[in-house]
């Protein structure tokens, strides 16, 4: 035991944390079959446990990736402070956890250490051959590169939860990852999955005594102490890990959570504001892209809590919130968006960018955009940028490029200012190209026999 611990204690330093175990404790113990954080109620101190397999067994670079991921959830301490819902799923949270904290270590000089202790601990146990069941899956969101062969056996909703995760979301917030993951977890994994012991109790290292250890709720006796190690550990983490953008994102995790509600109070009278026309704009794409995918609802709109929305002074005849809305979507057919950017269309320009958004994970990172021809924009430019030309509007643009590249599936956002030729229309209909519409205005889509679905926003 002797031995073991010198070799955490020599990794430790290796990393430059001789200043966070001067607040902190490292200690080999069976607590965990790999590692984990506690809070030591007896002793007053946080820790990082690291069971002795691991020590005998880990290389020195993946030992340094398993310390310093500990390491970070000590960072991520208060991060269930700020999820606003109260019945935490303690899998998807701690799978959020390691997401988020992962997505840092993963631009790191520590890269390969990561990933070759990702591949030890979550491949080694998957069969061989066949579907993974999504049970399995779920815990592949943590690694940064699953094999191909892997990959294309797990879960679409998986897969697809992944590539948000990791290709779309640069450095995702514990809380953002949450939202993601907690309804995967809810269906794929069972109740005792989702429940973690409050407190556990050791023997002390010289046997004589027993020790009390927090592993999830952390006491309000001790928000003082995990503060200042959080403080020290994320100044070690931005000057060791040296990633650009990083400063911003740790620095931010050094708000407490009451600092974090106070501010969320005007996003959330927005939130509240924009409401109806969120209802609104899950009725439209449920209606307009019926078919087109297994599931269609609005990507991650958390509830509020009760007690925000009576800081908000809505007890009273406060308005019914779904419990969650986001579901992960699965396209069954090549999709292209369509948005008409002549010059009437500025009025809708807000509405717009609600709509895109709700379906952004499916769109990819380029939309077209068109008046009197076609173009393909980066999906974030339609969001962010001033994309409208005042130049006319012209259906016909948009069916050639459908035929042009061979797409039966698409959705056009206008205001209905145009037509399509009738040799256009029968290219279209034998070729059993769908197009769906969002028409803004008052236009009788009978008027307009092309259009396969439509929906009026009014």
């Amino acid at each position: 035991m002797d031995a073991l611990n010198s070799r955490l204690f020599s990794i430790a330093r290796t990393l430059g944390l001789d200043s966070v175990l001067a607040v902190a404790a490292l200690r080999v113990s069976e607590i965990s079959p790999t590692a984990a954080w506690t809070w030591n109620e007896t002793r007053k101190r946080p820790e990082i446990h690291v069971h002795p397999q691991q020590l005998r067994e880990l290389p020195d670079n993946e030992l340094q990736a398993l310390l310093l991921h500990e390491c970070m959830h000590l960072v991520l301490w208060n991060t269930k402070e700020r999820i606003r819902c109260s019945d935490i799923h303690w899998t998807a949270l701690n799978i959020s956890l390691d997401v988020s904290l992962e997505s840092f270590l993963s631009k790191s000089p520590y890269q390969r250490g990561l990933i070759a202790l990702n591949d030890r601990l979550l491949l080694n146990s998957l069969p061989d051959t066949g579907p993974i069941d999504a049970s399995q899956a779920i815990f592949l969101l943590i690694h940064s590169k699953i094999p191909p062969d892997i990959f294309d056996r797990i879960p679409r909703e998986i897969q697809s939860a992944w590539r948000f995760l990791w290709l779309d979301s640069g450095f995702p917030t514990p809380e953002v990852c949450y939202q993601v993951i907690f309804p995967l977890a809810r269906r794929c994994l069972s109740d005792e999955q989702s429940r973690y012991g409050d407190q556990i109790v050791i023997l002390s290292p010289d046997g004589q005594s027993k020790e009390t250890l927090f592993i999830r709720n952390i006491p309000e006796s001790a928000e003082d102490k995990c503060r200042a190690v959080q403080e020290a550990l994320s100044g070690i983490v931005r000057d060791l890990l040296q990633i650009p953008g990083s400063a911003s994102w740790l620095q931010q995790r050094l708000v407490k959570p009451a600092d974090v509600s106070r501010q969320s109070t005007k996003s959330l009278r927005k939130w509240l504001s924009d409401h109806a026309t969120s209802n609104q704009i899950q009725h439209c794409l449920n209606q307009v892209l019926e078919g087109l995918f297994d599931s269609v609802n609005l990507p991650y709109v958390l509830q509020p809590t009760r007690r925000e929305i009576a800081r908000l002074g809505l007890t009273n005849g406060s308005p019914r919130f779904p419990r969650y809305q986001n579901k992960l979507r699965c396209l069954n057919a090549p999709f292209q968006v369509f948005l008409d950017v002549s010059g009437s269309m500025a009025p809708f320009y807000e509405i717009l960018v609600g709509l895109v958004s709700a379906i952004a994970d499916l769109v990819g990172t380029e939309v077209c955009v068109f008046d009197c021809e076609v173009r393909s924009i980066k999906t974030r430019e339609a969001l962010n940028g001033k994309i409208f030309t005042g130049a006319g509007t012209d259906y016909n643009s948009v069916a050639r490029y459908l035929m042009a590249n061979n797409l039966t599936e698409a959705l056009v956002l206008t205001d209905g200012y145009s037509e399509i030729c009738s040799e256009l229309q029968q290219q279209l209909r034998s070729s059993c190209t769908r197009l769906r519409c969002v028409l803004f205005g008052n236009y009788d889509p009978m008027d307009q026999p092309w259009w396969y679905s439509v929906y009026i926003w009014k």
